[in-house]
């Protein structure tokens, strides 16, 4: 589609049945003409000049079924974005400080690349941080833990989970992290927690549940400093951090052991909004569990360089 017709009424219709036409599948009935009319407040005849448009650029293919409707017999979903004026698709990713999180991300990278897609992550820390982009439409998914994405949505129930991946996609593991075993024979234990990482806090909450714990907010990034200079006592870390070997020699750590439900905490999600005007259906037939975690386990294993 031209850029000038983003500045007439046909190509703003476009605009509009392309992002539309994004929430459909091949074989599904489209509605009516006169329907799109009265939806986007404009005559018939504007209708099917965007459709016409879409069907010329061979975004779509249709087949007219008499009386039955209007199906669509083939959806390309690249030249659909392309028409919708999406620009660049976004998604929200957690820091990528291990192999895991490196591989995860070089992962959809390769997927959207596959099919064409113009895409980048952003990078934050925090779960709660990443699905307020989803939920202000700033990204376009968010990827965290299982356990954080139905802690979220419990909350905000505009969100949803769109797809999972196997356990140990997500993190290795968890460990307690402490520089004096004799922190465990103190009456209080000040524990490090981080509050935007829901996962982070249902892990702490249930180990020093019946202990006398004061909970010290932390940002996650700054609890081995604060464990160093005396300022908790102990705290939940990342595994895979631990195997990168970068943690100072006189910080000590103990392997947590998990329960079935805990491992939800190890199982990464893609969280998007319910109200996603088709992007579900694209990141269906573009993302594949099978071939994310594939190449995810390549740059884990080292079999693979990240490229994100």
């Amino acid at each position: 589609m031209e850029n000038r017709l983003l500045f007439n009424k046909k190509g703003l219709i476009t605009i509009k049945l392309a992002k539309e036409l994004l929430q459909y599948s091949p074989g599904d009935r489209i509605d009516t003409v006169d329907s799109y009319s009265k939806r986007f407040h404009c005559s018939r005849g504007i209708i099917q000049e965007a459709l016409a448009v879409i069907e010329a650029d061979r975004a779509i293919k249709t087949e007219k079924r008499g009386s039955l409707g209007t199906f669509l017999q083939e959806i390309d979903y690249k030249k659909l974005i392309k028409l919708a004026n999406w620009g660049i698709f976004t998604g929200a990713s957690p820091l990528p400080y291990t192999r895991r999180v490196e591989g995860f991300a070089t992962a959809i990278y390769h997927e959207m690349e596959s099919k064409g897609i113009p895409f980048h992550f952003a990078y934050m820390q925090g779960a709660r941080n990443r699905a307020a982009g989803v939920l202000n439409n700033k990204y376009v998914f968010a990827l965290m833990s299982k356990t954080s994405a139905l802690d979220i949505i419990s909350e905000q129930p505009e969100l949803s989970i769109l797809m999972e991946f196997e356990d140990f996609t997500y993190t290795g593991g968890y460990a307690l992290l402490f520089k004096d075993d004799a922190y465990a024979d103190k009456d209080v234990i000040r524990v490090g927690i981080d509050r935007n990482s829901p996962e982070h806090v249902d892990l702490i909450s249930k180990i020093f549940s019946g202990r006398k714990a004061e909970y010290v907010e932390v940002q996650y990034t700054r609890m081995i400093p604060e464990i160093l200079s005396g300022g908790i006592d102990v705290t939940v870390y990342n595994k895979d951090v631990l195997a990168l070997q970068i943690v100072y020699e006189n910080i000590k750590f103990k392997d947590i052991e998990l329960s079935a439900k805990d491992l939800d905490a190890t199982r990464t999600v893609l969280l998007i909004h319910k109200e996603d005007y088709g992007i579900a259906n694209v990141l269906n037939e573009i993302i594949k569990i099978d071939s994310v975690t594939k190449i995810m386990n390549e740059v884990v294993t080292g079999k693979s360089m990240p490229v994100y």
